[in-house]
């Protein structure tokens, strides 16, 4: 978020230098310490949370037979062989961003919610909840 927001030509602090867990705990620690950096809003990422579904898909399989003359009887003698569809979990994020600017306020004065599937990886989803932030401040005129 820092990088996207420092190529639009803002200047960005990570929490993770900055904020601890003590802060976090109490408003007036983090409203000092904001004041103590010189930051005048707060960008903060919620998880709401995450839910799991299961996805059925058609079942491919390939048979394999070999046919065996058993006397007067002829069988196949053989298996079956998964080779895609079938069950998956499919994980999906719900995530609140909030802009924060009044230090009177606990609740932000601008939100988004973004929802997303965790199939493509971790990094995949957070990049696109920064790209779609980033696109919905400046949309809005928020920045």
């Amino acid at each position: 978020m820092v990088s996207a927001l420092s190529d639009k030509g803002y200047s960005a602090t990570p929490s993770y230098n900055t904020i601890t867990a003590d802060d976090i705990a109490n408003t007036a620690r983090i409203v000092a310490k904001a004041d103590s950096l010189g930051v005048d809003a707060l960008l903060v990422f919620t998880l709401i949370n995450i839910e799991s579904s299961v996805i059925n898909t058609p079942q491919v399989t390939a048979n394999v037979g070999i046919p065996v003359q058993i006397g007067f009887f002829s069988v196949f003698l053989g298996s079956s062989i998964p080779l895609g569809g079938g069950s998956t979990v499919e994980k999906t994020v719900n995530v609140k961003a909030g802009l924060y600017t009044d230090r009177n306020s606990t609740e932000p004065s601008w939100s988004l919610d973004l929802t997303g599937s965790l199939a493509d990886g971790n990094d995949a989803l957070i990049y696109n909840f920064i790209r779609k932030t980033v696109k919905a401040l400046f949309k809005q005129k928020i920045l």
